[in-house]
């Protein structure tokens, strides 16, 4: 997470962007962007990476060819 800049409080929503960065066999990394509303300018961005588990067998789910390429159009490069 990286710290661009102040957001200053305002009664209006703030925009999150978020986009996949890359899909492998059972992880997604997810890039984020903090926008403040006023001017657009950003000021956090962020990348966190995620593993869907599935309880009921205790495994982490993997990602399939086809869940990858539905991905695809939603990527974009690391925010770093």
């Amino acid at each position: 997470m990286k710290y661009l800049r102040p957001l200053e409080y305002r009664n209006v929503p703030t925009e999150v962007r978020v986009w996949v960065v890359s899909a492998k066999a059972a992880t997604l990394e997810l890039g984020f962007e903090i926008v403040d509303a006023a001017d657009g300018a950003p000021c956090v961005r962020a990348l966190t990476q995620l593993a869907l588990f599935v309880p009921e067998t205790q495994t982490v789910l993997r990602i399939t060819k086809e869940q990858r390429e539905l991905l695809e159009p939603y990527t974009a490069p690391s925010p770093f």
